[in-house]
């Protein structure tokens, strides 16, 4: 009879310990069996099931840390006790914080199945923070509304496995001889490319005209694109003056670039 009721608190016991485990959980687990380039959670709050981050940081394929404070989440019990997170987090918007916005993520040891959501943030400060490849100051707020992205392997150095999501820049501005130009508003589609990079593209429906394909690839990035401006008369007159130096329009008023 007490072997019985021994095998009995068993189970009993095992849901107590989830229900009522620590935050801190997350981030032992996340530390040892993310790989080596898994995130960090340090000050957790909560339970196991629904608290807070209190700081996340990160290190970039661009070779920055990305720091991100009161990250609150839930996690669906379920998936966790068969081995793979799943999870619906929300960055707070913070002065400290380069983005802010709500995601979800499905991951397994070693790699995220699917991430998608919303961030938002600034663009000037998201190029200075996060290295970002641009030539030029630009000013402007992002929002990347992400459908789909996977990464397979967090021992390994690459940009993803899958992705589907599009890139917002509103009210952009780019510094020229000292002077600030209003450039719009403009759409960038991302995908995965067959190297594991991230392909972009823009259809020329903005101010300055400008249509383009690239990729990012490589450790640390490379950037390459071409494609071609054909400014309207909305452009400003300070960045149409530059447009010389690049070179004389094809017949269609075109100027091609590459870089």
């Amino acid at each position: 009879m007490k072997l019985k009721w021994f095998l009995w608190l068993i189970p009993v016991y095992v849901l107590a310990f989830f229900a009522l485990a620590p935050a801190s959980l997350i981030s032992w687990g996340v530390s040892h069996f993310g790989g080596v380039n898994a995130p960090k959670l340090l000050q957790m709050e909560g339970r196991l099931w629904h608290g807070r981050i209190g700081v996340l940081q990160v290190v970039t394929n661009f070779g920055t840390q990305l720091e991100l404070q009161q990250i609150d989440y839930k996690i669906n019990p379920w998936a966790l006790l068969t081995g793979r997170l799943d999870m619906q987090f929300s960055i707070a918007q913070l002065p400290s914080n380069l983005l802010d916005g709500g995601m979800a993520i499905e991951a397994r040891s070693g790699g995220i199945d699917n991430l998608r959501g919303v961030l938002q943030g600034d663009v000037g400060r998201a190029i200075v923070e996060l290295n970002l490849p641009v030539p030029v100051p630009v000013q402007g707020q992002f929002r990347l509304e992400l459908e789909q992205y996977a990464y397979n392997d967090f021992s390994k150095r690459y940009w993803c496995d899958a992705l589907a999501a599009t890139l917002y820049v509103s009210q952009a501005q780019v510094l020229l001889n000292s002077v600030w130009s209003q450039l719009g508003d403009y759409n960038l589609p991302l995908s995965c490319n067959p190297r594991n990079g991230i392909a972009f593209s823009m259809d020329g429906q903005n101010v300055m005209g400008l249509a383009l394909n690239g990729n990012v690839d490589g450790m640390p990035p490379q950037v390459s694109f071409d494609g071609y401006l054909q400014p309207t008369l909305e452009a400003p007159r300070s960045i149409t003056d530059l447009l010389q130096f690049i070179g004389q329009p094809d017949a269609n008023g075109r100027y091609q670039i590459r870089w």
